[in-house]
């Protein structure tokens, strides 16, 4: 009985260590960004851009993530790709992004994303599955990422289908042939 009493004190210490060794870390925002494309006849034309993060965090073990919620700013949505003395064309596809035929942003100024699920994959790398919320619409979606960095940053890079979240949806039928329904989306989390 002694040695069945020594295991579960042994067992209680390590779970204990376990939950001492959980940090939960706030995203660095300066240093954090969400990279969007957009493409259109199928890839011959394309416009790229930014969004920054409002907030976010993840909860991390021993260097590795375990979970995390973040935040985008929808409000701050904009095309990079154009030269920055084209204001007037610069304003126009920003405000077009942000109008209901896209993103709705006065609506919806926020999508979120939380992270259900992290799985261990081969090299240096995560599968995180997790519910993304883009127009008040939540499904759920699995990618490949880096693991965390030892200068504490995470890469990602994968597409979504965006008539999953009404985005575009609204467009008569030549315009939904016209632009390619996925959207590729880089995200750089640094954490502080």
């Amino acid at each position: 009985q002694n040695s069945e009493n020594q295991l579960v004190d042994i067992n209680k210490s390590l779970t204990d260590f376990t939950l001492l060794q959980t940090d939960t870390i706030e995203i660095d925002l300066d240093n954090s960004q969400i990279y969007w494309k957009g493409t259109k006849f199928g890839g011959a034309g394309k416009h790229e851009g930014k969004i920054k993060l409002k907030s976010g965090f993840c909860i991390v073990q021993n260097n590795e993530i375990f979970g995390g919620s973040f935040i985008a700013d929808m409000k701050t949505i904009s095309v990079t790709d154009m030269p920055e003395h084209e204001v007037i064309a610069i304003s126009k596809i920003n405000n077009h992004l942000k109008s209901a035929d896209f993103f709705e942003v006065e609506r919806y100024p926020t999508s979120k994303f939380k992270i259900t699920r992290i799985k261990k994959s081969l090299n240096d790398s995560i599968i995180i599955s997790g519910n993304l919320t883009i127009k008040n619409k939540t499904k759920s979606i699995k990618f490949k990422a880096s693991k965390l960095s030892s200068n504490k940053t995470l890469l990602t890079n994968f597409t979504i289908d965006r008539f999953k979240w009404d985005i575009g949806s609204n467009d008569n039928f030549i315009k939904k042939i016209l632009v390619d329904r996925d959207i590729e989306l880089t995200i750089q989390l640094k954490l502080q």
